[in-house]
């Protein structure tokens, strides 16, 4: 078991190293560092979701396979398709009990953090438009009287 656990840390070590750099435009602007940029800030508060839930599937599917592994290579254990698909639905299980709590913590934080900062969102109306949906020629916008032109908004 002695490897399985160094896999462990390395997979720890591997999360420890890549997400304070996806996060480091918004340390940067926190600490009101030269450069830093409240756009790149919420930017990658915004794209935090993708990273955090891929590392944790990353790990959530290649952990437990090096476990087994591990317990191939230091015992006379063989691993049946049921036992992988055993301690997958065990660390599956262990990781929802366990990421949802951390991510609703950090995005908390992030909430804290940001608290202060107007966030804006493009309107529905000029999203519709930047994807060519017009108003209908009746002159009502918006719902069923909307039809899809097939030309740029500003045409």
């Amino acid at each position: 078991m002695l490897r399985g656990r160094r896999h462990a840390r390395e997979w720890l070590a591997f999360a420890v190293w890549y997400l304070p750099r996806k996060m480091q435009p918004l340390a940067d602007w926190l600490d009101a560092r030269p450069g830093s940029d409240l756009e790149h800030a919420v930017q990658a508060v915004r794209r935090f979701p993708v990273h955090f839930w891929a590392t944790f599937l990353v790990y959530l599917v290649m952990a437990p396979v090096s476990v087994v592994i591990a317990a191939q290579l230091d015992t006379d254990f063989v691993a049946t398709p049921i036992d992988l698909f055993r301690i997958e639905l065990v660390a599956l299980i262990v990781s929802i009990i366990v990421g949802l709590p951390i991510f609703f913590l950090v995005f908390d934080l992030f909430g804290k953090a940001l608290g202060t900062v107007t966030l804006t969102r493009a309107a529905p109306r000029d999203l519709a438009r930047s994807l060519g949906v017009q108003p209908a020629p009746d002159g009502h916008g918006g719902g069923r009287n909307t039809r899809f032109t097939g030309q740029p908004a500003d045409a």
